[in-house]
């Protein structure tokens, strides 16, 4: 960014440079030769005249600039905002800035990092749900065993296998939630 306004002012400056020395001539031309026809103001109005000119080409230039910088930075954000969205498919952003192009290069591997962590968070959660549903099905299956019967030696047996079971489960937690 700093070499974009640097190349504008120094284009603004040659341009401004070139004008003056124009001018400069005009009015040395003018001194020199007193049978031209051109007055002093006019040669002076010519040299103004130049200097306007140039400060307009400069205007002109660095407006096409920001312009163009301005563009940039628009890109910039709309591919944010489509990282930030879970497009994670990065297309090479190449805009001759460096500063821009690092932008943009942190902007992809940020979004590349949240992909993987999203991915291994569900894949987390996949696991998880995969290792509690089988306790939690024995666990079921045992407490429906104990309320369809009326003997008391079944309800100890299933009541211990359902704490067994529950026992399980809480390994199962404990290790899914050191991960």
């Amino acid at each position: 960014m700093r070499r974009v306004i640097l190349a504008v002012a120094l284009q603004a400056a040659v341009i401004s440079l070139l004008a003056v020395l124009a001018g400069a001539a005009l009015l040395a031309v003018q001194a020199g030769s007193p049978e031209l026809p051109w007055s002093g103001a006019a040669v002076a109005g010519a040299a103004a005249g130049a200097v306007v000119v140039a400060l307009l080409a400069s205007a002109l230039l660095a407006l096409r600039r920001a312009d163009r910088v301005g563009a940039l930075l628009e890109t910039l954000r709309q591919r944010a905002e489509r990282l930030a969205g879970g497009d994670t498919r990065p297309v090479p952003l190449t805009t001759g800035i460096e500063e821009l192009d690092r932008l943009d290069e942190a902007l992809v591997r940020g979004a590349q990092h949240s992909a993987r962590r999203l991915a291994s968070e569900r894949d987390f959660a996949a696991d998880a749900s995969h290792q509690l549903r089988t306790p939690l099905t024995a666990l079921l299956m045992r407490l429906e065993e104990i309320a369809a019967t009326d003997d008391l030696d079944v309800v100890a047996e299933e009541s211990t296998i359902a704490i067994a079971q529950v026992e399980r489960l809480s390994r199962v937690v404990d290790d899914l939630m050191s991960r």
